[in-house]
């Protein structure tokens, strides 16, 4: 296997940021669209962002823990 280059390990670490970034926003608008955080479930944060299942776990361990992150953001 070749070893990752530092414009491979740039380049992933900016998507990485980037789809956290797509998941927050999705939340971010969901009240925008009548959806109350608290009664949405993940599923739901998942079609606003378009992102796999799989993937919003590789970020956040649940959906309290994506609200914790958005309002660190906010401080």
């Amino acid at each position: 296997m070749r070893p990752a280059t530092r414009r491979q390990a740039n380049h992933h670490s900016a998507r990485s940021v980037a789809t956290r970034a797509q998941m927050m926003s999705a939340c971010e608008r969901m009240p925008d669209s009548g959806d109350a955080f608290s009664e949405s479930s993940v599923q739901r944060i998942l079609e606003q962002a378009g992102v796999s299942r799989a993937m919003f776990y590789a970020y956040f361990q649940s959906k309290s823990d994506i609200l914790v992150r958005l309002t660190d953001d906010l401080r």
